[in-house]
């Protein structure tokens, strides 16, 4: 994640949200059903509205900010269950918050490509 000139918060999209979120975490959401992704899918809205709230100010990023371009490892732990999620993404550090939460939120999306089924599977 970066702040650009004019303040503006961006993040790219990942073919693989492994390296960031950690392989639990990416099969736990794909072999989710439709109640525990809409449960995901709230925590993320959520955890997303606590980034912005706490970075309300590029000094907050600076602050924060690091020279890497990606975490040393992924930032969630295990995830085995939804309390894992929840106390996962709420100790992310706010350097990765963003990242995490938008990567959660495609990952959410992209469920049904076939690749990641088959991940799932493992």
């Amino acid at each position: 994640m970066w702040v650009d000139s004019n303040g503006i918060f961006h993040t790219t999209s990942m073919p693989d949200f492994s390296p960031l979120v950690g392989d639990s975490a990416v099969t736990f959401v794909c072999k989710s059903r439709r109640r525990t992704r809409k449960v995901i899918q709230q925590l993320v809205e959520e955890e997303e509205e606590r980034f912005y709230d706490e970075a309300s100010t590029i000094a907050d990023i600076a602050l924060h900010g690091t020279a890497l371009a990606f975490p040393p490892g992924p930032v969630l732990g295990a995830v085995k269950s939804v309390d894992d999620f929840r106390t996962g993404l709420a100790q992310i550090s706010l350097t990765w918050q963003l990242d995490a939460v938008v990567a959660i939120d495609e990952l959410l999306g992209r469920t049904a490509w076939p690749s990641l089924r088959a991940r799932a599977r493992l």
